[in-house]
């Protein structure tokens, strides 16, 4: 039997992969870290490695050197399982010795099953309401039986009205994703003003744009009024996509979801349903996760997220977790807002 060793420090992913791998005849060992991996590499010769690039400690890229400079590991095939897409990582990435492939678009997950009928792929399905559709499209499209989908989409508005119930987080209004409001249109943010009386602004991501739609709820609390407004109507309609939402409709039932930092969420999340349960890599590869570690110890990404810290007040910001050596998710996201003031603030000391 051929065996498998999976390197990643998310054990949601690790217990994805290694079933997927068990149920298509291979065995599949699992490293919660580099380091882990190469104490396990000490006893084990496997005829391939699967790693993640952005991990703590060792990164995915000097694993693999440490990797090569073993000898009966020297030529052994390692592939990466990552979301990076820049250019310059993936060129580190091969010049380290990895097979990298990247996946842009759920078609290309598509077009792999289909020239690759004897192998078993499933497409991780993330991100919001915007990535959704994609989605949505391609499993209602009666794609090849050996693919399936790993769903892990989440929807904003419950999100937000979380934070509203966090006791000592002031929030005097809302900015909405012009992205995820392109597909959602303004309905799902009504209740905003309407119940919560807080200022809600669609708006898009231009500077000019964030400058208007924080222009616009100063006016709001000034006037002393409540409203939703759409900033952004070059895009955003108020109905939204309505072929994307039936899209969505046909392929997702709504269920409570998992949020880093912030628990199980009622309402947040979506799953295939059940005429589609052929294409769901869960029911499929039964796949069952019993608990996952988001958050690792020391990491305030949780407070960066809602609100209640600025990157610069964990203690872990540009020390222990840098862009080059991230900890936490909002460093390992070029979007992610640790990455973004690594980059762009000035840190007064």
């Amino acid at each position: 039997m051929k065996k498998v060793l999976c390197v990643d420090d998310s054990n949601t992913v690790l217990l994805s992969v290694t079933s997927i791998l068990a149920k298509a005849g291979y065995e599949a060992d699992k490293a919660i870290s580099a380091e882990d991996a190469l104490t396990k590499l000490n006893n084990l010769k496997p005829d391939l490695i699967i790693t993640d690039l952005n991990m703590p400690g060792m990164n995915g890229i000097e694993f693999i050197r440490k990797v090569r400079e073993l000898p009966p590991l020297r030529f052994v095939p390692i592939l990466f399982l990552t979301t990076e897409s820049q250019q310059a990582r993936r060129e580190e990435a091969k010049a380290a010795g990895a097979d990298v492939r990247i996946v842009y678009a759920t078609s290309d997950a598509v077009q792999m099953a289909k020239q690759e009928p004897n192998k078993q792929f499933t497409f991780f399905a993330v991100g919001f309401e915007t990535t959704a559709p994609s989605t949505a499209v391609e499993v209602l499209a009666n794609p090849p039986k050996n693919l399936s989908f790993l769903v892990s989409h989440r929807l904003i508005p419950p999100a937000m009205e979380l934070l509203l119930g966090v006791g000592d987080l002031q929030i005097d209004g809302f900015i909405a994703p012009g992205h995820v409001s392109a597909i959602i249109g303004l309905k799902p943010y009504e209740l905003f003003p309407r119940v919560y009386r807080m200022p809600t602004v669609v708006a898009g991501f231009e500077p000019l744009d964030v400058l208007m739609s924080i222009y616009m709820i100063v006016k709001q609390q000034v006037d002393g009024t409540a409203k939703l407004e759409n900033e952004y109507p070059r895009v955003v309609k108020p109905e939204g996509n309505v072929k994307a939402l039936e899209m969505m409709k046909s392929a997702f039932i709504v269920t409570a979801g998992n949020w880093r930092g912030i628990g199980r969420l009622p309402d947040s999340a979506l799953q295939l349903r059940e005429q589609l349960a052929d294409y769901d890599a869960r029911i499929k590869h039964d796949v069952h996760v019993e608990q996952g570690k988001d958050i690792l110890l020391g990491c305030e990404c949780h407070l960066v997220i809602i609100g209640k810290i600025k990157p610069n007040q964990c203690p872990m910001f540009l020390t222990a977790c840098t862009p080059e050596k991230p900890v936490g998710a909002c460093m390992v996201s070029s979007e992610g807002t640790c990455r973004v003031w690594a980059k762009n603030v000035v840190i007064q000391a």
